[in-house]
């Protein structure tokens, strides 16, 4: 088995899409908030205007938080495609299941 020194980007890939996975993590938190904002305002239990700008500064948040995520996930599939032009060693399923699972992520709604 290679030392870890030579396989660089591919733990750079594993890594990156790892950091994907969790910003769109974080984006579907943050959407989820904002709409759990709103549904106690419509309930007649706060103010709508206030819940409005808070949930517009969750979505906000959570669009940044998408781009991020799909930032990384762009950097992960270089990444691997140039370990995969290196020939760095390693189990070529891992980044396809991580890459798999972010999509499915990606895809599923809050």
């Amino acid at each position: 088995m290679p030392s870890l020194a030579k396989r660089g980007m591919y733990l750079a890939t594993l890594a990156l899409i790892v950091g994907a996975i969790v910003a769109e993590t974080v984006a579907k938190n943050h959407a989820a908030r904002g709409m759990m904002t709103l549904a106690r305002a419509s309930g007649g239990r706060g103010d709508m205007e206030a819940a409005k700008a808070t949930a517009s500064g969750e979505v906000r948040a959570s669009g940044v938080w998408t781009c991020v995520g799909l930032g990384l996930a762009a950097l992960a599939l270089g990444s691997w495609a140039a370990s995969s032009f290196r020939g760095e060693a390693g189990p070529w399923a891992i980044p396809a299941l991580l890459f798999a699972s972010y999509a499915f992520w990606l895809m599923l709604l809050v």
